[in-house]
């Protein structure tokens, strides 16, 4: 869950990694009290790029501009992926600028879902912003 934000205002969130469709997705509410019990009210849509069953995302600024930013691993027998999604000033209808950080990784078993790369996770390094 994450709160991104548009020119009208802040939304509640839900991005989901779709192992087996092959998409990220992106559910909002526009209920006024944020919340998720009416349909007509639920909003989404597919964030592309990917190639590979997604398989974890970690919501968190990578590039440290003060913006949400996606960090999202993929995988797959041929194709797994590091990608990073930058989050865009109205999420509902911008794109997303993807970069992919690290291809090319081979699963461990012969099944998708067997090994690398894994779970999304952000280590930061507290030294280095202090001395920059």
């Amino acid at each position: 869950m994450a709160t991104l934000t548009t020119p009208e205002g802040s939304y509640r969130c839900i991005v989901t990694t779709g192992y087996f469709s092959n998409q990220l997705k992106l559910y909002w509410t526009t209920d006024p009290v944020g919340k998720w019990t009416d349909k007509a009210m639920i909003h989404s849509r597919v964030i592309g790029g990917t190639s590979g069953h997604v398989f974890d995302i970690q919501i968190t600024d990578l590039n440290n501009d003060g913006n949400p930013d996606f960090l999202v691993t993929t995988n797959g027998n041929n194709d797994a992926a590091v990608y990073a999604f930058e989050v865009p000033r109205d999420f509902r209808t911008d794109n997303f600028v993807k970069h992919i950080l690290m291809s090319g990784f081979h699963t461990g078993g012969f099944l998708p879902g067997s090994g690398a790369p894994g779970s999304a996770q952000v280590i930061k390094d507290t030294n280095y912003y202090e001395n920059e």
